[in-house]
Protein backbone atom coordinates (compact mmCIF):
# COMPACT_ATOMS: atom_id res chain seq x y z
CA UNK A 1 0.00 0.00 0.00
CA UNK A 2 2.50 2.23 0.93
CA UNK A 3 4.70 1.72 -2.94
CA UNK A 4 1.31 2.42 -4.51
CA UNK A 5 0.89 5.74 -2.76
CA UNK A 6 4.25 6.57 -3.42
CA UNK A 7 3.18 5.55 -7.03
CA UNK A 8 0.90 7.70 -7.34
CA UNK A 9 2.15 10.85 -5.84
CA UNK A 10 4.80 10.76 -8.74
CA UNK A 11 1.92 10.22 -10.76
CA UNK A 12 0.16 13.26 -9.47
CA UNK A 13 3.51 15.56 -10.25
CA UNK A 14 3.83 14.00 -13.89
CA UNK A 15 0.50 14.29 -14.82
CA UNK A 16 -1.90 16.44 -15.95
CA UNK A 17 -4.57 17.28 -13.68
CA UNK A 18 -7.32 16.63 -16.32
CA UNK A 19 -6.03 12.76 -16.29
CA UNK A 20 -5.55 12.94 -12.64
CA UNK A 21 -8.72 10.89 -12.09
CA UNK A 22 -7.99 8.30 -14.41
CA UNK A 23 -4.42 7.54 -12.38
CA UNK A 24 -6.30 7.85 -9.48
CA UNK A 25 -8.56 5.20 -10.61
CA UNK A 26 -6.07 2.92 -12.21
CA UNK A 27 -3.82 3.00 -8.62
CA UNK A 28 -7.13 1.97 -7.28
CA UNK A 29 -7.79 -0.74 -9.52
CA UNK A 30 -4.42 -2.05 -9.30
CA UNK A 31 -4.77 -2.18 -5.22
CA UNK A 32 -7.90 -4.16 -5.07
CA UNK A 33 -6.39 -6.30 -7.46
CA UNK A 34 -3.58 -7.09 -5.70
CA UNK A 35 -5.65 -7.37 -2.37
CA UNK A 36 -7.69 -10.18 -4.36
CA UNK A 37 -4.87 -12.16 -5.63
CA UNK A 38 -3.33 -12.11 -1.81
CA UNK A 39 -6.78 -13.13 -0.43
CA UNK A 40 -6.98 -16.39 -3.11
CA UNK A 41 -3.25 -17.24 -2.86
CA UNK A 42 -4.02 -17.48 1.08
CA UNK A 43 -7.76 -19.57 0.09
CA UNK A 44 -5.31 -21.92 -2.02
CA UNK A 45 -3.14 -22.47 0.55
CA UNK A 46 -5.71 -23.56 3.03
CA UNK A 47 -7.53 -25.64 0.61
CA UNK A 48 -4.45 -27.01 0.06
CA UNK A 49 -3.35 -28.21 3.82
CA UNK A 50 -6.60 -29.21 4.14
CA UNK A 51 -6.62 -31.40 1.06
CA UNK A 52 -3.25 -32.85 2.58
CA UNK A 53 -4.38 -33.28 6.02
CA UNK A 54 -7.39 -35.23 4.34
CA UNK A 55 -5.31 -37.53 2.56
CA UNK A 56 -3.04 -38.40 5.14
CA UNK A 57 -5.95 -38.99 7.36
CA UNK A 58 -7.24 -41.96 4.47
CA UNK A 59 -4.55 -43.27 4.26
CA UNK A 60 -4.31 -43.34 7.92
CA UNK A 61 -7.77 -45.29 7.97
CA UNK A 62 -6.88 -47.71 5.54
CA UNK A 63 -3.57 -48.98 7.26
CA UNK A 64 -5.90 -49.16 10.21
CA UNK A 65 -8.14 -51.56 8.05
CA UNK A 66 -5.88 -53.64 7.30
CA UNK A 67 -4.61 -52.35 3.17
CA UNK A 68 -1.33 -52.62 2.94
CA UNK A 69 -1.47 -51.45 -0.58
CA UNK A 70 -3.14 -48.11 -0.74
CA UNK A 71 -2.31 -47.38 -4.04
CA UNK A 72 -4.21 -47.08 -7.41
CA UNK A 73 -3.10 -49.93 -8.97
CA UNK A 74 -2.40 -53.31 -7.03
CA UNK A 75 1.59 -53.87 -6.71
CA UNK A 76 1.15 -57.33 -8.77
CA UNK A 77 -0.61 -55.66 -11.45
CA UNK A 78 1.61 -52.63 -11.76
CA UNK A 79 3.27 -52.33 -15.47
CA UNK A 80 7.29 -52.74 -15.22
CA UNK A 81 7.49 -55.96 -13.51
CA UNK A 82 9.12 -59.05 -14.32
CA UNK A 83 8.37 -61.61 -17.50
CA UNK A 84 5.85 -64.32 -17.04
CA UNK A 85 6.10 -66.98 -19.44
CA UNK A 86 2.11 -66.80 -20.64
CA UNK A 87 2.16 -63.73 -21.62
CA UNK A 88 5.06 -64.35 -24.80
CA UNK A 89 2.89 -65.65 -27.32
CA UNK A 90 0.33 -62.13 -26.55
CA UNK A 91 3.04 -59.84 -27.08
CA UNK A 92 4.02 -61.58 -30.20
CA UNK A 93 0.68 -61.52 -31.31
CA UNK A 94 0.48 -57.57 -30.64
CA UNK A 95 3.73 -56.91 -31.89
CA UNK A 96 3.29 -58.83 -35.24
CA UNK A 97 -0.56 -56.67 -35.42
CA UNK A 98 1.56 -53.72 -34.95
CA UNK A 99 3.66 -54.11 -37.46
CA UNK A 100 1.87 -55.78 -40.10
CA UNK A 101 -1.93 -53.89 -39.99
CA UNK A 102 -2.68 -50.87 -42.14
CA UNK A 103 -5.28 -49.06 -40.31
CA UNK A 104 -5.20 -46.80 -43.33
CA UNK A 105 -7.24 -49.26 -45.37
CA UNK A 106 -10.95 -50.00 -44.50
CA UNK A 107 -11.60 -54.02 -44.72
CA UNK A 108 -15.11 -55.79 -44.61
CA UNK A 109 -15.12 -59.53 -43.13
CA UNK A 110 -18.07 -61.64 -43.26
CA UNK A 111 -19.32 -62.77 -39.95
CA UNK A 112 -22.05 -65.69 -41.11
CA UNK A 113 -25.83 -65.50 -40.46
CA UNK A 114 -25.85 -62.89 -43.38
CA UNK A 115 -23.98 -59.88 -41.37
CA UNK A 116 -20.90 -58.06 -42.47
CA UNK A 117 -18.01 -56.31 -39.83
CA UNK A 118 -16.66 -53.40 -41.66
CA UNK A 119 -13.28 -52.35 -40.06
CA UNK A 120 -11.55 -49.30 -40.23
Amino acid sequence: AERCEAILRVAVIAVPSSSMAAVVAYGAERERMAVELAEEAVSLKEKLLRTRFLSQHLRTQLLSLGVADAGLVPRHMAAGGGRVAGNVELRSLLEWLAQAVDLTQQAQFECGGGGALVVG
